[in-house]
């Protein structure tokens, strides 16, 4: 699994910068983010290639993304925010991640006991033409989380790469990975009949 970019705040105490270790630990007044602070990012696949023994190569189509639980690290109602960013691998043994996508911050509030009520947000990926294996091509997801005072100044940046990314061909989990190639392959032990 590809490092993950530190681990967090929300719902413990406000941090000024990312943290390199476990979440802090909250007050007792305070509630505990669940692991991945509750999200979650879909690959979802479209089946290009298919057979008698099932699907065979299949086209990464959009990106799901479901909000993290966020709630005020302080007594009373707070501003938080979240947006996430894809990044493109072209070639992932000597290739660097390129930014291809943010999307908008949503902001909601919260208390310590309510989590704040984001909505679900998703992209369209468009693959590369340029490039010789479109299954070579590899995304990542990561979340940013925000706090902010009173006077909608950002006072907490917490920045977290999704560990695991959940492959969905025809609505359906098929694997988990860190990362979702643009061409998904499936193979077979025995001879299969490609679908014209």
């Amino acid at each position: 699994m590809r490092t993950r970019l530190g681990l967090i705040l929300i719902g413990a105490v406000a941090l000024t910068a990312v943290a390199a270790g476990p979440a802090a630990a909250a007050s007792a007044a305070t509630t505990t983010p669940p692991a991945d602070y509750g999200a979650r990012v879909n690959c979802n696949y479209k089946v290009i290639e298919g057979g008698k023994y099932g699907w065979t190569q299949a086209k990464l189509k959009t990106f799901g993304v479901k909000p993290p639980t966020l709630y005020s690290s302080t007594s009373g109602r707070q501003t938080v925010g979240w947006r996430f960013y894809v990044e493109r691998n072209l070639d992932q043994e000597d290739g660097s991640w390129k930014v291809t996508y943010r999307s908008p911050i949503q902001k909601r509030t919260a208390t310590q006991s309510t989590a704040a009520s984001f909505d679900p947000m998703q992209v369209e990926v468009a693959l590369p033409k340029n490039v010789e294996d479109e299954s070579f091509v590899f995304y990542h997801v990561t979340l940013v989380m925000f706090v902010y005072n009173k006077k909608g100044s950002i006072v907490s940046r917490t920045t977290y790469l999704m560990p695991t990314m959940h492959w969905m061909v025809t609505r359906r989990d098929n694997d988990t990975e860190d990362y979702c190639p643009g061409i998904a392959k499936q193979y077979f032990d025995g001879p299969f009949s490609v679908a014209s």
